[in-house]
């Protein structure tokens, strides 16, 4: 939104897929004693937890994880990460090096947009450059930008004000679209990219249709058609799935796994996640404004009870603003539930008989969000603070969030590039003002661990402001997850990703 690391996770970069398993399934069935049985259609309709607004990778939902599922199955990247080694390895770049500390030359391959146009250095210029200068949440990691030129059609040149060391993390999330496209006025409804899927129909918060691009540079997918179906309600999604509807659904809340566990052509599938939840306070406005008002309001809740009752085995408590498996991730010490210590630090801070607040978070964005809420809101009722819950569209969340037109928020974030800039670089400067709270401090820490290439030195850096964040109670950082995938038994080759955005490429259907 959104860690030394003593183990890398694997991750897969991808997306979903769409179609009608209805009527794959009902002609899977058909065959003739006479003729070979006819092909399965190759057409799948999936269905993922949270809506997609905009197809607009540089737009203000650039971050957001549904958009990002659908994005990359449209888009390349120039660099991505290995499944297995979590290493950047090429994508549309087939290499890249470094002539001195503040430049980068990547060489693209040879590679055509969907509309049949080769992909060439100009574009990729164009895009950081539009990208940079935009007011996406994702600008920031391109805050060092010195220059980005062609050197030749298949050569770009990136120059940085100072050494970049998360060049490539920045990259892994840089969609590459044509340079005549990117301004157009339909690009978030009806974009191009050199993915291996292309858009054929776009409705907002209702489904994304993409069909196989028969010309990528890594081979035509399997699948025809791919569908992204909108179904905020996860009861639905799992009745469209049980009904042969949709033949993907995730992720599948803990309470639902029961629901579909068991269900004869419907198996289960779990994959470790870089999400987590955090929950913030609005520092530049009171009662948030004072450190003491902020780490009462995490002492008062029991947040491994929290995670234990709502999520069971498919959640850890965190003990850093990061995930664990994040590079730049730092154990801190876990705040004890103390509501007698929690309501001492109000009255210190003024507020010994409490005060009325707000919670907002995005209504469909994330399984138990809301329950998860309300757990908090009873907490913080037994030290005298009362909460009002603000479940909002997400689009309404983005606008107030962006806004800093809210109190408390509480949100599910996905460390996508397994770096700690991408959260707390990105999200913790005072430039990028997201929380109210400001640290020069701090501020100094995350530009000196983004502007060195010297790894052990970032973890270091990443761990002295993970304890600040930790410390001054910026947020509360309590749920780690674990994600469960449901498939149907006519889906071949899926496998789940630790980024929730699976790749499709070689998805097939079959009997």
């Amino acid at each position: 939104m959104n860690n030394p690391v003593t183990a890398r996770r694997p991750r897969l970069r991808g997306i979903a897929v769409a179609g009608s398993l209805v009527v794959a399934i009902g002609l899977a069935g058909c065959s003739s004693p006479s003729a070979a049985a006819p092909k399965v259609p190759q057409n799948l309709t999936v269905a993922f937890s949270q809506e997609t607004v905009d197809l607009n990778p540089y737009g203000s939902a650039d971050a957001q994880q549904g958009l990002r599922v659908v994005d990359n199955q449209i888009f390349d990247t120039l660099v991505t990460q290995d499944s297995k080694t979590g290493k950047y390895v090429p994508s549309l770049a087939t290499k890249w090096s470094q002539p001195d500390s503040l430049t980068w030359l990547f060489t693209l391959r040879k590679a055509k947009f969907q509309d049949g146009t080769p992909v060439i250095a100009a574009d990729v210029v164009a895009d950081i450059k539009f990208l940079a200068g935009s007011a996406s949440p994702l600008s920031s990691l391109w805050s060092t930008l010195a220059s980005v030129s062609a050197d030749s059609t298949s050569v770009v040149r990136i120059t940085t004000k100072s050494p970049l060391g998360t060049m490539l993390a920045n990259l892994s999330l840089l969609e590459i679209a044509p340079a005549s496209d990117i301004t157009k006025s339909d690009f978030g409804t009806h974009p191009i990219g050199s993915g291996p899927f292309k858009v054929d129909s776009f409705t907002p918060q209702s489904k994304l249709v993409l069909s196989g691009f028969k010309g990528y540079w890594g081979g035509a997918p399997k699948l025809s058609t791919l569908t992204f179906a909108d179904i905020p309600d996860e009861s639905a999604r799992l009745t469209a799935l049980k009904n042969g509807e949709i033949g993907l659904d995730w992720v599948v809340s803990p309470d639902q796994v029961s629901v579909v566990s068991g269900t004869t052509g419907i198996s289960l599938q779990e994959s470790d996640s870089d999400a987590y939840f955090f929950l913030w306070f609005n520092a530049s406005q009171k009662p948030f404004t004072d450190v003491r008002v902020r780490q009462a309001m995490w002492y008062a809740v029991d947040t491994k009870a929290v995670t234990k009752n709502l999520y069971g085995a498919a959640g850890a408590q965190m003990t850093s603003p990061v995930p664990s498996s994040v590079f730049g991730s730092s154990t801190q010490t876990p705040y004890a539930y103390d509501p007698t210590k929690a309501k001492k630090l109000l009255a210190a801070a003024g507020y010994p008989n409490g005060f009325t607040t707000t919670i907002m978070f995005a209504s469909d964005s994330a399984p138990l969000i809301q329950q998860q809420a309300q757990a908090y809101v009873s907490y913080w009722a037994k030290v005298g603070v009362t909460v009002q819950l603000q479940a909002q569209p997400t689009a309404v969340w983005l606008q107030n969030l962006l806004a800093l037109n809210w109190q408390t928020e509480l949100q599910e974030n996905f460390a996508t590039t397994g770096d700690a800039d991408y959260t707390l670089g990105r999200l913790y400067t005072s430039a990028a003002n997201r929380t109210g709270y400001k640290n020069p401090k701090l501020d100094t820490l995350l530009s000196d661990a983004r502007a060195t290439t010297d790894q052990s030195k970032r973890k270091t850096l990443y761990a002295q402001a993970g304890k600040i964040i930790w410390d001054d109670a910026v947020g509360m950082f309590p749920i780690q997850e674990r994600d469960t995938y449901a498939v149907r038994s006519t889906v071949k080759g899926f496998v789940p990703s630790v980024t929730r955005a699976p790749s499709f490429l070689t998805v097939s259907i079959g009997n």
